[in-house]
């Protein structure tokens, strides 16, 4: 189709076709765009201004894309002509004639892929069969648990979600250093637009401060050795003042010093400040206001698919760990239970809809069951010799059951 465009036609369909992008992409940025908390009012502030022209852009490419879209109708009916359809199938005919480059790559890679996913499906049965050996030895009867392998798994499910939380929390650590939030992109943005004025003016920041540390240091120093110059005698009249005469010299010297960085420091201080005033000045103008606010834009929208993945990361991150916690709660659960089936044969098996479940969500679900979860627990049947004590496994049932062993006993 496009083979088939004028030039102009050429030009109205890409300038269509960049629109719509940028607006998709701007409608994104709107979207993905977190509000910050309401006592931080200067990301608030920031986060408004963003919104606003982020708004104003999008309407601007809307208002675009209807100019373009009316002018491509007259194209898309001459498109339609039984003639340009014609010379359109003849086109696209060629192009898969001339594709063979592209099919004999393609039959290479299924190929390479028959290979390889044989291979595959045997890593994972591999795997399957790794963590199968981590539980407990689970009773004869097909895929009946005893409380000690409900608490293996879990054992084993809470050791996977650490290792899983650990690297994530790495690669969080790492990501978040990279995220770029509105205020963020606003002082990058201004900037730039200054041409790297703002850094050259911090790093004199960075350094003056240093200069302020090692000034303090120089007068600690002054005070130590003026302190002990004043506990000196002074000598009389026919004593040796050599002594004396050198170490006042001193103190004189260092005094001088002093007031010379002293000074100096004030003086860079003094420049510093108005080299920012004259900076934010430049920034607070309308248009250069503007300008910075398209700058941000830029930036956070560059940065939008780092943002995404540290956002989507971090909500898988809160499922991990409340997944974990969870588990931890059941544990303790277990544990009371294997107390409680020590010394006899008692083992449990998820019936119903919940029978065709992997080993790990079945022991989840009666680890749930000894926690008390009532729906779960009816899911839950208790074998006690082989023999099925009760069907639907809750608090109340598991007393009841231990009183009247104990009174038979």
């Amino acid at each position: 189709r496009e083979a088939c465009l004028t030039v102009e036609e050429r030009s109205i369909y890409d300038q269509l076709k960049k629109s719509q992008e940028e607006r998709l992409h701007v409608k994104q940025l709107q979207k993905d765009l977190q509000k910050p908390p309401s006592w931080d009012h200067e990301s608030c502030d920031v986060y408004s201004q963003v919104i606003t022209e982020l708004t104003r852009r999008e309407q601007e490419l809307e208002q675009v894309c209807e100019k373009a879209a009316a002018a491509m109708k007259p194209v898309s009916a001459r498109l339609q002509t039984p003639c340009v359809q014609e010379k359109i199938r003849s086109e696209a005919q060629r192009i898969l004639r001339d594709d063979q480059y592209t099919k004999d790559m393609l039959k290479k890679a299924t190929a390479h892929l028959d290979v390889l996913v044989p291979k595959l499906q045997n890593e994972i049965s591999k795997k399957i069969k790794e963590q199968a050996g981590h539980m407990a030895d689970v009773s004869p009867a097909s895929d009946r648990l005893t409380a000690k392998d409900v608490a293996a798994v879990l054992r084993l499910s809470i050791k996977n979600l650490n290792a899983e939380i650990e690297q994530r929390t790495k690669v969080l650590g790492k990501l978040s250093a990279k995220v770029i939030s509105p205020p963020r992109a606003r002082e990058m943005a201004k900037d730039i637009f200054v041409k790297g004025a703002y850094k050259r003016l911090r790093e004199e920041q960075r350094l003056l401060k240093k200069e302020t540390q090692r000034i303090n240091t120089a007068k600690a120093e002054y005070a130590t050795v003026e302190r002990e110059f004043l506990s000196m005698k002074k000598p009389r009249w026919y004593q040796n003042k050599d002594t004396y005469n050198a170490e006042s010299q001193r103190v004189a010297n260092m005094k001088a010093s002093l007031a010379l960085r002293e000074n100096a420091w004030n003086e860079q201080s003094k420049n510093l400040d108005r080299g920012f005033d004259h900076l934010e000045a430049a920034c607070n103008m309308p248009e250069a206001q503007k300008k910075i606010l398209q700058i941000a834009i830029g930036i956070l929208n560059k940065n939008r698919p780092i943002a995404k993945k540290y956002e989507v990361l971090s909500n898988k991150q809160t499922v991990s760990l409340n997944s974990r916690k969870e588990l931890q709660q059941l544990q303790h659960s277990v544990q009371r239970q294997i107390q409680l089936d020590r010394g006899k044969q008692v083992s449990y098996q998820v019936t119903g809809h919940g029978s065709g479940l992997s080993p790990n969500h079945q022991a989840a679900t009666i680890a749930k069951a000894m926690d008390g979860d009532k729906k779960m627990a009816r899911l839950v049947a208790r074998f006690e010799d082989d023999e099925e004590i009760y069907d639907g496994m809750t608090a109340l049932d598991r007393k009841l059951v231990q009183r009247d062993h104990d009174i038979k006993m």
